[in-house]
C-alpha cells in the first residue's frame, strides 16, 4: 500500500512539474526555479502560486501602460488634426522611441 501511494505521489509531482515547464504563464528563469524544485515538492507549489499572481499583476500593469499610451497617442493626434502643433512636433523622436519600447 505504501508503495502505491508512493508512485501515485511521485507520479503527481512529475505531473505538476512537466506541466509548468511547458506552461506559458512563466518566465524561462521561473521554469528554471520551478523545475529545480522537484526534490521539494511543497516549496515549488507555493513558488508557483506566488510566480503566477506576480506575472498576472505584471501583466495588468502591462495592458494598463499601453491603454495610457495609446491614449497620449489620440491626443497627440486630435492635436495634429486641429492643427495647434505641427506635423514635426507630432512626429517627436520621443513618440517614436515610445512606440519601438511598447509596439
Amino acid at each position: 500500500m505504501k508503495k502505491i501511494l508512493t508512485a501515485a505521489l511521485v507520479g503527481l509531482i512529475f505531473r505538476i512539474t512537466i506541466s509548468i515547464i511547458k506552461s506559458e504563464y512563466y518566465t524561462k528563469e521561473q521554469k528554471y526555479i520551478l523545475g529545480f524544485l522537484i526534490i521539494f515538492a511543497p516549496l515549488q507549489w507555493v513558488l508557483a502560486i506566488i510566480f503566477r499572481v506576480y506575472n498576472d499583476k505584471t501583466e495588468k500593469l502591462d495592458i494598463y501602460t499601453q491603454n495610457n499610451l495609446d491614449k497620449v497617442e489620440n491626443k497627440l493626434y486630435d492635436l495634429k488634426k486641429r492643427k495647434i502643433i505641427s506635423k514635426k512636433e507630432y512626429n517627436t523622436p520621443q513618440k517614436q522611441n515610445i512606440q519601438k519600447r511598447f509596439y
